[in-house]
């Protein structure tokens, strides 16, 4: 028999989660462009995310919430600011909009309820939530 290569991540795009948000607010489109980008970044690295679920109840101002389940019965919790999607990827080029936005809100990305500053540090903390054994 064949060996058969392991299926790639599923690409997920704003088509796939658009009915999660209202697209007639701007932070909405903010959070709508993040999270995608998000599951592409988690795609990239190997991590299979078979549903995507917004939890408002965990939401609080302008922080959006998500559950990513993964293979198995994992799940990914990430919380992140509904803000432009530039200033979560590159913050040292956002400087002065980022100190204006934190004066009122969390500029912290959350996984599993521990925060991170840094974009890249937020995904590479997905990926060991959905390839923890447990």
């Amino acid at each position: 028999m064949p060996h058969m290569p392991p299926t790639p991540p599923r690409k997920w795009g704003p088509e796939d989660v658009s009915d999660l948000f209202e697209l007639d607010e701007e932070h909405e489109r903010h959070a709508l462009q993040t999270v995608v980008a998000y599951l592409g970044e988690l795609a990239d690295r190997g991590v299979h995310v078979a549903d995507v679920e917004r939890e408002t109840d965990a939401e609080s101002g302008l922080m959006v919430a998500a559950e990513l389940r993964v293979d198995g019965d994992r799940e990914i919790r990430a919380h992140f600011p509904s803000v432009r999607l530039p200033w979560l990827r590159s913050r040292a080029d956002f400087a002065e909009e980022r100190h204006v936005w934190s004066e009122e809100e969390t500029i912290e990305m959350f996984v599993h309820g521990v925060g991170y500053l840094d974009w890249t540090d937020a995904v590479e903390a997905g990926v060991r939530v959905a390839h923890a054994r447990g």
